[in-house]
């Protein structure tokens, strides 16, 4: 499970301990982790660092207590979102980029309002300039940051993938929902996509909350 909030530093992993303890109290285990962030030496790369590492331990931890970290599921909310998706797609990374030869991988994957096009949120200005600041320049700039990093450039995962927006959404429109959902469809890749109407995805969703 990963937070979201701009991959700003005014947020951290608290703000998922209400969803982690509904997983938990039906049954499911939950590796609720952090990362560096915006103005807590964070963005690009060392977040990208950071989310890699903290899946790839969630194997031998799992050794450890007798789980099994070869049945997950990777889900993330908001900037969570993003990294969620880019954390599925770690074995598509080149040698020597963030992330690359992940020990982990997910059986699934799920955004909620994620923001799934970095190119398309820098240009509209999502999250007062967030992308911008969060990779640390313009995609004219660095494209290849972007292309690393933004989930529509990352399909195929190759696993079943769920993405869910809201219509009312203004912090995260849903056209990034759509974006990714186009891009997965060229690419043949096992994508549901739903769009809530009327619904604002400022907050996790609870497991009963989709149909």
């Amino acid at each position: 499970m990963i937070h979201g909030g701009w991959w700003c530093s005014a947020y951290n992993r608290s703000i998922e301990i209400s969803t982690a303890t509904d997983l938990i109290n039906r049954g499911i285990p939950v590796w609720n982790i952090d990362y560096r962030s915006r103005g807590n030496g964070g963005g690009w790369p060392n977040t990208f660092y950071d989310v890699g590492n903290a899946t790839d331990l969630l194997v031998s931890v799992a050794n450890q207590t007798g789980l099994s970290a070869s049945k997950t599921i990777v889900t993330g909310h908001s900037a969570g979102g993003e990294l969620s998706l880019w954390a599925a797609s770690r074995f598509k990374q080149p040698d020597g980029a963030p992330g690359a030869n992940p020990v982990w991988r997910p059986i699934a994957a799920v955004s909620q309002a994620g923001a799934l096009d970095m190119v398309d949120a820098y240009e509209k200005n999502l999250g007062n300039n967030a992308v911008y600041y969060f990779l640390g320049c313009a995609p004219a700039q660095c494209p290849t940051r972007y292309q690393h990093t933004s989930p529509t450039t990352l399909v195929p995962l190759g696993i079943p993938t769920l993405v869910v927006s809201g219509y009312n959404d203004t912090v995260v429109p849903y056209n990034q929902a759509q974006l990714y959902n186009a891009s997965a469809v060229r690419a043949h890749d096992n994508v549901t996509t739903y769009l809530l109407q009327p619904a604002y995805m400022t907050r996790n969703l609870r497991l009963g909350g989709i149909p």
